[in-house]
């Protein structure tokens, strides 16, 4: 049995690295064609700098749990995970225009790095921890609008419900807003902070305005709670795993988001290879998940008591598991139903992250099969 584990996860780790590497060849000409079509050097100079700050981030996290003994070898597939991390199609869109979402998602990356080390070293790692926290809840909140929680929460049950519910309400609200106003509060996801609540403290003060905004948000819960409870989810699952998600999105079988928006952004440089390159890569995602998870369990086969790539339950883990809950929680709540998957880079590059590092866990044998078996024999 352990002899079969070991064979067939080797064999996994070969498609993984195949998949990997076919991916990394199309993000690198669609990068190509990308920095072709940039309006300036400055802005160029900048998506590099965002670039190179992801990929000192990524690696600096698989260095933190790097294994005892480790090879040369098993160095240079670091380099091979990390230029696979960055190359995903979803982070590279990201990373090839200035945005404050980046360098949030590196900080909170080298977060987790620190972490682990700090396992190993005791307190001298927690220090630069908190700083690169608060870095990076600083570039977040720079760009995330200061909106209240209420409009927020309004927001995200309102938008798709409140014009359908128009004729539930009571005539005291219906007689402050009418339904052509309400409507036009609707016609985006932003619409609800943006036309309809200025437009209801103009008429009544903002201190009514939530008042009635709180007993329209109980009415359409009342009333619409299955559809807005489905929404919050289909939400929630394409924050926690958009490539999985966004092939549904642009079948039209998913719940409406941005995802059509940001696909034609990567059209833009090259519409055939764009294609090919975003929707290879979410099958390769939605692959590789399923195979990394095998590769965990054939670990635990192999050598008993022992978690898949030598990676523990500790505050690293939990770290990287709790904030990708919490942000992706926020984003859901806060984003009106509209999922925009540039908001998850954090967790996408995590969740690449388990993917590629499982390529040279037990011995890089994709890249110096010849020497591992040498050290074998002798």
């Amino acid at each position: 049995m352990h002899k079969i584990s070991e064979h067939l996860s080797a064999v996994i780790r070969r498609v993984i690295f195949i998949g990997f590497g076919i991916q990394m060849a199309l993000g690198i000409l669609w990068m190509c064609n990308a920095f072709a079509d940039m309006d300036s050097f400055g802005e160029g100079i900048v998506c590099v700098g965002q670039m190179l700050l992801l990929a000192g981030s990524v690696y600096f996290v698989l260095s933190a749990y790097r294994q005892e003994g480790e090879r040369v070898s098993d160095a240079r597939m670091r380099v091979f995970a990390t230029g696979a991390v960055v190359t995903f199609p979803m982070v590279l869109q990201t990373l090839l225009q200035p945005d404050l979402r980046m360098p949030a998602a590196a900080c909170l990356l080298a977060v987790c790095g620190c972490l682990r080390r700090g396992e190993q070293a005791r307190r001298k790692w927690r220090l630069p921890a908190v700083i690169l926290l608060c870095a990076g809840l600083l570039c977040g909140g720079l760009r995330e609008p200061h909106t209240d929680l209420l409009t927020r929460l309004g927001s995200r049950v309102l938008w798709t419900t409140m014009y359908i519910n128009y004729d539930r309400l009571p005539q005291e609200i219906r007689d402050v807003m009418d339904y052509e106003q309400m409507a036009e509060g609707t016609y985006e996801a932003t619409g609800i902070e943006h036309i309809f609540l200025p437009s209801l403290e103009s008429s009544v003060g903002k201190a009514e305005s939530r008042v009635i905004l709180k007993q329209m948000m109980s009415y359409a819960l009342e009333f619409y709670r299955k559809r807005i409870l489905k929404e919050i989810i289909w939400d929630e699952a394409g924050y926690l795993a958009a490539p999985v998600i966004l092939p549904l999105q642009m079948a039209g079988r998913a719940y409406e988001s941005y995802a059509g928006w940001n696909y034609r952004q990567v059209l833009i440089p090259a519409p055939a290879l764009g294609s090919l390159y975003m929707r290879g890569s979410c099958l390769l995602f939605a692959v590789c998940l399923v195979l990394r998870g095998i590769l965990a369990v054939l670990a635990r086969i192999g050598e008993p008591g022992r978690l898949s790539a030598g990676m523990r339950p500790r505050l690293s883990v939990v770290w990287a598991v709790g904030s990708s809950l919490l942000l992706s929680v926020w984003y859901t709540m806060s984003g009106s139903g509209r999922m925009d998957y540039k908001n998850t880079i954090y967790i996408l590059c995590l969740w690449l992250l388990w993917m590629a590092e499982g390529i040279y866990r037990q011995g890089s044998a994709l890249l110096c099969g010849k020497e591992q078996a040498d050290d074998k024999e002798q």
